[in-house]
């Protein structure tokens, strides 16, 4: 019973150390896929602008935008959002995408590249139908950190190891508890 308490209080020890050293050294994840929003009104639109991964990195990055009519709160169901990326220091290069709507109404999202490291500027066109708005956001893009994705495949894997061994343990002990009954 003695060894039990120590090899629980031993791999909780471990799990809590590779828990915290994972969060010190990366950036949170939802795991309900949340975006943290910045706001910008232009009337009569408030929107909220966000990306995944939440830090922009190069490569692959999904932009996230919410649209509602300010005087109401309503999302902006019908009209079409587009947008323009482009990158400080660069002559010529910009991306022009047109987003889609998610099943939440009033989001509307678009996944592209991006292709090098620097302030980005994201120019969103949106129009319902009757009115026209043009608003800017800005976003520091850096290079990804080239172990976080190993680091976090390490700590999963180790993580379900201490667990698998943790419940292996309680349930020998509570199998051997009912023999010597």
């Amino acid at each position: 019973m003695i060894k039990l308490k120590q090899n629980i209080i031993f791999y909780s020890l471990i799990l809590i150390i590779i828990i915290s050293a994972h969060f010190n050294s990366t950036e949170i994840l939802f795991a309900n896929g949340k975006i943290n929003y910045q706001f910008k009104e232009s009337y009569p639109f408030k929107v909220g602008y966000g990306t995944t991964p939440q830090s922009p990195t190069t490569g692959n990055l999904k932009i996230s935008l919410k649209v509602n009519y300010i005087d109401t709160q309503k999302p902006m169901t019908r009209g079409n959002v587009s947008f323009m990326a482009k990158g400080d220091n660069q002559i010529g290069y910009s991306i022009t995408k047109q987003m889609t709507e998610t099943i939440e109404m009033g989001h509307y999202h678009s996944n592209f590249e991006i292709p090098y490291e620097g302030m980005w500027e994201f120019k969103f066109t949106i129009d319902d139908g009757m009115q026209k708005e043009i608003i800017t956001f800005q976003s520091l893009v850096s290079k990804p950190e080239p172990y976080q994705g190993v680091l976090t495949s390490i700590a999963l894997i180790v993580f379900i190891i201490i667990l698998s061994l943790t419940v292996k343990t309680i349930i020998k002990n509570k199998s051997n508890n009912t023999n010597s009954s």
